[in-house]
């Protein structure tokens, strides 16, 4: 039986050959993408070390990397070969959804008001993105996305830190972050947000009919 986290990872994402041939570049070109902070790195990795033994008494090692990466990833590939994105349209494109969200004062321990505070947390949100966090945790990869992660999942921390808001509240913060949020694989689930604020507090209120399952 396949392990269900390497599944999980065949299921809901593509391998950098894949990436390479859906975007009609070669695996080098995408490597010298993201080397260039161009395109974000790779969201998984699954290493292979395998042994060849004989009855010789000899021996040699195969190892590999399989990397994978978010199944929208190839339109974002595209859009930095057409010159279409770049990390300062990604900023620009973080501070506006962040400027007209409705629940901005959540974000980022209150930075509304404080343009440097603002810029440091956007400034993190791009390493981040870039690192090929944002392939785990969210659906698409996209800044509105980022922006709206952010805010749903620091509205669940303010639920279950007072618990004040009522069972229909949380249900609707719920709703708010699986718009936007993957499942993460199955060894990440329990200390992701999803693990931490999402499922705990659904099993809190007795609703874990509305836990997502794999």
């Amino acid at each position: 039986m396949k392990d269900e986290n390497l599944e999980y990872l065949e299921r809901n994402f593509l391998t950098a050959e894949s990436v390479a041939a859906e975007t009609e570049i070669t695996v080098e070109e995408l490597n010298r993408l993201i080397e260039e902070g161009r395109v974000p790195g790779a969201s998984y990795a699954v290493k292979n070390e395998l042994k060849i033994t004989s009855p010789l008494g000899d021996a040699y090692d195969v190892c590999s990397e399989t990397r994978y990466f978010p199944k929208p990833f190839p339109v974002l590939v595209s859009r930095v070969l057409a010159g279409d994105f770049d990390t300062e349209s990604l900023f620009a494109e973080l501070e506006n959804n962040l400027d007209r969200h409705p629940d901005k004062s959540f974000a980022y321990e209150n930075a509304e008001g404080d343009s440097e505070k603002t810029k440091a947390a956007l400034d993190a949100e791009i390493a981040a993105f870039l690192k090929g966090i944002y392939g785990i945790c969210t659906l698409n990869q996209t800044p509105e996305e980022i922006i709206e992660k952010e805010i749903a999942v620091k509205k669940l921390i303010a639920w279950k830190d007072n618990g004040e808001a009522g069972d229909d509240d949380l249900i609707a913060r719920v709703g708010a972050y699986d718009r936007v949020s993957a499942l993460f694989a199955p060894y990440q689930r329990e200390t992701s947000s999803r693990g931490k604020y999402v499922d705990s507090s659904l099993k809190k209120i007795g609703r874990d009919d509305l836990i997502k399952k794999y």
